[in-house]
């Protein structure tokens, strides 16, 4: 039985071979030789589709052969593959079923440079300086690029808009393979990410732009081509959205950050489409188990998503529901980057939490109540009841004492029990059945320090 790695070489020498032949027989052009004018150009068409499929079935077995060989015996013939990918890509564009074989070639070989070491070794292969080093680089400065690593790279992330579904299919899953596989690694930071993320924003940000020129142009014929041209990048823009939802995780900041400020910016259009699948992308990254993001990256998050759950809580029930999930992950997520940082916003999550629990439909409220117990179990830490039991016993000595306690700023455990007791007060009595249990969660949560922390909330009940 032949190894993954003796099949992947075969393979390639057999795929080499053939894009020479196509070459040297000018790609079907037709010839330009002596003959007859009808038959040749028949005969070359019918040798080249016979060559395609020879391709395709070639690709199929590389494809195959590359996600198992290992990375180290890719690597060292990366450049050379690659390039020979690109040629047949390119001889296959219009022939959707060999151009989704190419891209899923290209994003398994792509992947084994996460082996390499150093920043000779990675100067080497992707060139000096790398692709994608500067944020303004644009499309006709990337296509300068001499690097056919980083071309290979871009021509990847812009299939993900291509008009086929089956080929965006192919690209978000080579994108995502190529990401994932060299998070954490110089390769991946340094070109993949940067090179993602430069895409990602150009098309997430075209919408508005397009939208504000259609808004401002004059005359019938130039306001329609504007129209045209912004139904055209918001299609692009979904497109791209959907490859987020699986490849935001696995990328680091500070293209991370940038990118979630261009997703975030797709919330405040108007447009429901884009604010729902923007909200989803946003929802697939904070329930990611590690997310290349930093906790500052997530608090960008918590504002938006906070006026966008109160905008919809009479109204839009099931977006409701997905921001309070996406408020609470996120606050979640800040507690596993930073949980100092993460204290300091929970009483504004409650809080936010809180008046979600007048909206018309019992689901909003109870998800809200949900979200306020996951907090309390994946937030409220030993830390914080002992600020909070130390705030309450300052604050009895100063009232024996009538000493003024202006001065004294209450930790953010008191914040969050004052949502609770507001939680249980006649304004939300509609909800009681579902923030009595929030309660409970939080005294079994606190234990003995419950009784002096959460007097507000015994004396509700």
């Amino acid at each position: 039985r032949p190894s993954p790695v003796s099949v992947y070489a075969a393979t390639m020498a057999s795929l080499t071979q053939s894009v020479v032949n196509v070459e040297s027989t000018g790609g079907g052009g037709g010839g330009g030789g002596s003959g007859s004018t009808t038959t040749i150009p028949t005969t070359t068409t019918a040798a080249r589709e016979g060559e395609r499929q020879t391709q395709h079935a070639m690709l199929t077995i590389l494809s195959v052969a590359l996600e198992h060989s290992s990375p180290t015996a890719i690597k060292s013939k990366v450049r050379e593959t690659v390039d020979v990918l690109v040629k047949v890509g390119r001889e296959n564009r219009e022939h959707s079923g060999a151009l989704r074989a190419v891209i899923k070639c290209i994003g398994f070989a792509l992947r084994a440079t996460a082996k390499t070491n150093g920043k000779e070794e990675l100067e080497k292969m992707f060139g000096k300086g790398g692709r994608g080093e500067e944020e303004e680089e644009e499309e006709e400065e990337e296509e300068e690029e001499k690097n056919g690593l980083g071309q290979a790279f871009s021509a990847l992330c812009h299939f993900c808009v291509d008009s086929r579904p089956k080929v965006r299919k192919s690209a978000h899953e080579a994108v995502q393979e190529v990401l994932s596989a060299t998070k954490g690694t110089r390769a991946g930071k340094t070109i993949f990410q940067k090179t993602f993320g430069a895409f990602a924003r150009q098309k997430l940000k075209a919408p508005g732009e397009a939208a504000e020129k259609a808004a401002n142009m004059k005359g019938a014929k130039g306001a329609k081509k504007e129209k045209d041209t912004a139904i055209a990048t918001a299609t692009e823009a979904l497109h791209v959205l959907g490859t987020l939802k699986g490849a935001l995780a696995s990328v680091e900041e500070p293209t991370a950050s940038k990118i979630v400020d261009a997703t975030i910016e797709m919330t405040s259009l108007g447009e429901p489409l884009l604010e729902t699948q923007a909200t989803e992308t946003l929802l697939a990254l904070s329930v990611s188990p590690n997310p290349g993001c930093d906790d500052k990256t997530f608090l960008k998050i918590l504002e938006p998503a906070a006026r966008l759950a109160r905008e919809a809580s009479q109204t839009q029930p099931t977006k409701c529901v997905t921001l309070a999930r996406l408020i609470t992950n996120v606050t979640v997520q800040m507690y596993r980057k930073d949980a100092e940082e993460a204290r300091k916003v929970l009483p504004f999550t409650f809080e936010n939490l809180l008046k979600l629990l007048n909206a018309p439909h019992e689901g909003v409220a109870i998800e809200t109540c949900e979200a306020m117990k996951t907090l309390i179990r994946e937030t409220v830490d030993s830390e914080m009841v002992r600020e909070g039991v130390k705030y309450v016993a300052t604050l009895r000595v100063q009232q024996k004492m009538n000493k003024k306690n202006g001065s004294l700023k209450p930790p953010p455990m008191i914040g969050v029990a004052k949502s609770i007791e507001s939680a249980l007060g006649m304004r939300y009595r509609a909800a009681w059945p579902f923030t009595i249990p929030v309660a409970t969660q939080c005294f079994q949560r606190l234990g003995v320090a419950g009784g002096a922390l959460l007097t507000g909330s015994l004396a509700a009940l």
